[in-house]
């Protein structure tokens, strides 16, 4: 059987509701925020949200129920397959902070790593649910602040920013390990990532780089279309044929949707 950690996103996180977030990997106590610390926090998520609904932004980073059928779907399916671990959380860094602890916690290295959340060609989210680069450079004194608090580098996998996500895979080589076929499977299941150049550029980049930072050959997977979170479990059902289908250039198309799961290797 794989050991598979699932990644999904928590959107509202990012100004401070984290009625979505998810963390069973966690082990310890949490730690304990000073008066102080506490205040900064309350600080930066009213920035980031004050940028998030300016008018010229108009981005809904409110928590959103509909987070809370997410959630339910994976922690069942985790449930169900004992093979799977998973969080919900706001960016790339904690995800993989809880891939970290589950591996440790369960002593198992993870051999496919599955990112559920937005996405577009050439982009995965991993925590805020926005698809693409947020302007580098705003002319407005207000928009500039509010964009560098919200530091959309962190919360997304892009072919723009992978010196960025990539250093972070270098973090947890040790909790990672080749599974069928030789290689570490990496899943951007959001709707169109691997979808025009964009996303054939993205999963190569993807590849490359997280095999260059951990030292394992790489498998990663984008879709050509919409997908759902249901197609979730016919990933997972159908892992073998999946990668099977990868290793000789061919695609896997989901059932329910239609989607094509396309592959680039490192």
């Amino acid at each position: 059987m794989p050991n598979i950690f699932i990644c999904l996103e928590n959107p509202a996180s990012v100004i401070g509701e984290k009625g979505g977030n998810r963390r069973p990997g966690k082990t310890g106590k949490a730690s304990k925020l000073t008066t102080k610390e506490i205040s900064a926090k309350e600080r930066l998520w009213a920035t980031r949200k004050a940028f998030l609904e300016d008018d010229r932004i108009d981005v809904d980073a409110e928590y959103d129920s509909s987070r809370d059928a997410e959630v339910r779907f994976v922690g069942e399916l985790a449930s169900a397959k004992k093979y799977i671990q998973w969080a919900s959380t706001g960016s790339l860094r904690t995800m993989l902070i809880e891939l970290k602890s589950a591996s440790v916690k369960h002593r198992i290295s993870f051999d496919t790593i599955v990112f559920m959340g937005h996405g577009g060609p050439g982009c995965m989210s991993t925590g805020n649910g926005i698809v693409g680069n947020l302007p580098a450079q705003f002319n407005d004194k207000k928009l500039r602040i509010g964009a560098e608090a919200y530091d959309q580098d962190k919360r997304q996998i892009d072919i723009g920013n992978a010196l960025t996500w990539g250093s972070k895979f270098g973090e947890i080589t040790a909790n990672l390990a080749t599974g069928a076929r030789g290689r570490l499977h990496i899943f951007l299941l959001g709707c169109s990532t691997g979808e025009t150049y964009l996303g054939t550029t993205l999963q190569a980049t993807v590849a490359a780089t997280v095999s260059q930072q951990c030292n394992l050959p790489v498998a990663a997977y984008g879709t050509d279309n919409d997908i759902k979170i249901e197609d979730t479990k016919e990933v997972i059902d159908n892992l073998n044929t999946i990668e099977g289908a990868a290793a000789t250039g061919a695609t896997y198309t989901l059932k329910a949707s239609g989607t094509n799961i396309l592959c680039s290797c490192s």
